[in-house]
This record gives C-alpha cells, structure tokens and sequence, in this order.
C-alpha cells in the first residue's frame, strides 16, 4: 500500500468474516460509492456476486481475483496458485506417502469456494488414475472452522479406525503456510504444506491495478499462476 500511496494513489483493506457474500458486497458498493477505480477479492461461488463483478467492470472499475477465482465474469485476471494442480500434486504426495493404499478422508472448507472445490478434484483425479488402490472418502465440509474440521475428524476415525491419510484443501497435506499449519508442519502433525505466497499474491494483484490504471498494464494473461511450493519441517 505505501508504493502506490507514494504515487498519489490509496488502498483500503477490509477483512471478510468466511465466505460472507453480503458483507463483500456492502463492502464493494461502499469501494464503489468512494471512487475506487479497482478492487482485488477473494470471492465466493455466487451469482449475486458475478452479476456485480460484471456491472462493476461494465463501469469502468478494474477487478482483479486472488486465491480463488470466478472465471466466467468479466475481471481484469486471477492472481495465485493452480489449484486443480495444486490438488494434483496433493494427490501425488499422498499416494507415495501410503504407497500400500488405505482409506483417505477429506476435510474441505465449503462448497461455494472455488479454491477448495478445484484443489479436491484435482486430489481426487489424481488418486483415481495413478493410485487405485487408495480409497476416496466422500469430501466433508468444516466452513473454514478448526473446531467443526476437528470433530469432523473425529467422527470418522470413530466410523473409519483404519485411515490412512487427511486431506485439508482448505487449511495430513494442507495449502496454507501460516499459523498453526507452521507450527504442526514444524512438529510433524502435518507431512506436507503446499504453500500460498498470500504477500506476493496481494502485492502483485494491487500493482496490477495501480499500473493498469497509469496506462501500463503489466500482465497481458488471464491467469498469473505462481510456483507450487512444498513445504515440510525440513524446508520451514
């Protein structure tokens, strides 16, 4: 914020509480109401949502999306990881790490997230085709709550004594690198941490806008992927 607020421009920051299609919208038309010439979001898989992303557009306001992504509207570009790929490389490491098969459980975020819904179906593609012998659990939604995807786990070791493996694409193997994924990475709760760079990811789509709206857009692609990372207690 402070290189594009040397240059004369301003950014606002709000924090959205989950996936609170309501509060972004008010949050948007408030951006809108200020003169805000672009907006970067994480959004939601909701129709209200792409219709106003669509009329934003139409007004001559630059939307750019990050993490996850909507992309049958009419934003500038996405900015962040693969993630039907970073699912892929999920399920590859799972299927080398219980290279016998067994049963693995995933606990997901939420159905409306785009991030989470590609990272699952790239998992579960790629265990389906290179790993037979791993069995895939129906997907289980924790909506981005530690204490509801702890019971969830619970629950299933309960029904499921014999699991073998925990996929999280939403927080076994995991994608992000923050907080308590850190600290479980470092003691050996988790095996895998397929790393976000959410700074690069805020910085670049931010830049994006302030430099497309000087007149000199920097990325001519629709999707700007960064690298997938793994990350284990050797790598911290």
């Amino acid at each position: 914020t402070q290189e594009v607020e040397r240059f004369g421009g301003r950014v606002m920051i709000d924090q959205i509480n989950g996936g609170d299609v309501r509060q972004v919208l008010d949050i948007m038309r408030g951006y809108k109401e200020a003169g805000m010439k672009g907006i970067v979001l994480m959004p939601s898989n909701d129709e209200m949502l792409k219709n106003t992303i669509n009329r934003y557009v139409d007004d001559g306001i630059e939307i750019i999306t990050i993490n996850s992504d909507l992309e049958d509207t009419k934003r500038r570009c996405f900015v962040g990881q693969d993630n039907y790929a970073g699912g892929c490389v999920a399920g590859g490491l799972m299927g080398e790490i219980i290279p016998d098969g067994g049963k693995v459980m995933i606990i997901s975020g939420s159905a409306d997230n785009t991030a989470t819904v590609k990272r699952t179906k790239g998992f579960m593609a790629e265990l389906s085709y290179h790993y037979p012998s791993i069995t895939i659990m129906e997907p289980r939604f924790a909506y981005d709550d530690n204490w509801v995807a702890g019971k969830l786990l619970e629950e299933q070791l309960e029904i499921t004594p014999d699991l073998k493996g925990i996929y999280m694409p939403a927080q076994g193997i995991v994608h992000d690198y923050e907080g308590e994924n850190k600290k479980n990475l470092k003691e050996g709760v988790i095996n895998f941490v397929l790393r976000q760079d959410a700074y690069a990811q805020g910085y670049e789509s931010v830049m994006e806008i302030f430099h497309s709206l000087c007149g000199n857009p920097g990325h001519k692609e629709e999707f700007c992927y960064e690298d997938i990372v793994i990350k284990t207690r050797c790598n911290l």
